[in-house]
């Protein structure tokens, strides 16, 4: 009997055990194309489906790319870089040509250069004894730099064979079905969740009449925050909505953040930050190296008062602009007041110094909010009486829209 494979996982179908990989009712093995029954809950009802195979199952079939004359291309995760790291990578895949991906950069502050971030990527392979023939940063999401990966991927394979290798939920398949959507016809996507383990076995696209590209099954990796998240645990954002409230926490000043331009605005000599302004109440040094404030304690003590937070930012570098959205939804956008919350004098100082536009220093520092979280109107009573018994202050700052903009009013 000829094997048949879900195009969704890769798994071998099968009608005998629904426990088993590559499970579908006997009706469904007369389609022409097949989808298993976990791949078909995953995508359409969200819902998580246990894998059975273990972590040398997983390495047991990236262990046969070694086996092949062919192209790696190795996805890495930029936000959790160590944990999507594959142990043992090279030998794995018998030292084969590896061209690197560098993951999700749509999460990342937009203030990040990409030439930086390349340099960072390169230098952490060299300290991992892997020299990649090329490094993209890339945002499977956003189809970031598409067109130079297909261009690299082309060049570099030289008529072989591709394999498509990384740690579970690094975005191997949503990079594969960006591909396919992007480059062919192809009207069968491979299926992605954010569960690891989705992938099962390897699953083949042809390129051309000699040469396919190969979707892999992640690798488990006991360090990946995604192993050592509990599911219920996560805020992922998917059930925010316009008219939710955001509810801002104070930040104890500039955190470290858009220090580039307070460099061209204050002459960083002893003198300088040794200077005090009595706008201040202190040094200029004093006031810029106040320590970076931490919120796991006010995020704890919301959890364990059982109330559930729809989306979460930090405002780091980048400011609101480029922080917030990172927690919305598509075409989702949000409305700030800057009145409902006090400003630290630090960012008065900088901004009259530095002769700097309003909307500038919201597009840079966190002006005095240095975290945002999106709550239902019905919970933002109970959010701020949470914090209220930590000695947290909190402020309501705005509302969450449809307009896919961030409005910040001041």
């Amino acid at each position: 009997m000829t094997e048949i494979r879900c195009y969704g996982c890769g798994a071998i179908i099968q009608s005998a055990d629904t426990k088993k990989p590559g499970y579908v009712p006997e009706s469904a093995l007369s389609k022409e194309k097949i989808l298993c029954q976990r791949c078909y809950k995953l995508m359409h009802y969200h819902q998580k489906m246990e894998s059975h195979l273990t972590k040398d199952d997983f390495l047991h079939v990236l262990q046969t790319v070694g086996e092949k004359d062919c192209l790696v291309v190795y996805i890495v995760d930029l936000f959790d870089f160590n944990g999507s790291l594959v142990p043992g990578l090279m030998r794995h895949i018998g030292y084969n040509d590896v061209l690197v991906l560098a993951n999700k950069r749509d999460i990342l502050p937009k203030s990040l250069k990409e030439h930086r971030l390349n340099t960072w990527v390169r230098r952490q392979f060299k300290e991992y004894g892997i020299k990649p023939l090329d490094v993209v940063i890339t945002s499977g999401k956003k189809n970031m730099n598409f067109d130079e990966i297909f261009d690299k991927i082309d060049e570099y394979r030289h008529g072989r064979d591709v394999y498509v290798v990384g740690i579970t939920n690094v975005g191997k398949s949503t990079f594969i079905n960006r591909m396919l959507k992007n480059y062919s016809d192809a009207s069968n996507l491979i299926t992605t969740s954010e569960f690891p383990g989705t992938t099962l076995d390897l699953i083949k696209i042809p390129l051309d009449d000699h040469s396919s590209l190969y979707d892999t099954p992640g690798i488990m990796n006991e360090h990946q925050y995604t192993s050592v998240v509990d599911e219920k645990d996560l805020i992922t954002g998917k059930d925010i909505k316009a008219g939710d409230t955001l509810i801002g926490i104070a930040s104890s000043g500039v955190h470290s953040n858009g220090f580039s331009l307070v460099r061209s605005v204050f002459k960083i000599t002893e003198e300088a930050l040794n200077t005090y302004y009595d706008e201040l109440g202190k040094t200029l040094g004093e006031a810029l190296l106040a320590p970076t404030k931490i919120y796991v304690k006010a995020l704890k003590h919301i959890k364990a008062s059982g109330i559930t937070l729809k989306a979460c930012s930090h405002i780091t570098g980048g400011g609101f602009y480029e922080n917030v959205p990172r927690m919305l939804k598509d075409g989702m956008g949000v409305e700030i007041d800057t009145k409902a919350f006090p400003k630290p004098p630090i960012f008065d100082l900088i901004q009259k110094n530095g002769d700097i536009s309003t909307k500038e220093m919201y597009n840079v520092f966190n002006m005095g909010l240095g975290f945002v979280m999106a709550v239902d109107p019905s919970d933002v009573e109970k959010v701020q009486t949470a914090l209220n018994e930590i000695n947290e202050p909190s402020y309501v700052v705005g509302k969450v829209t449809e307009t896919g903009q961030v409005d910040v009013q001041w």
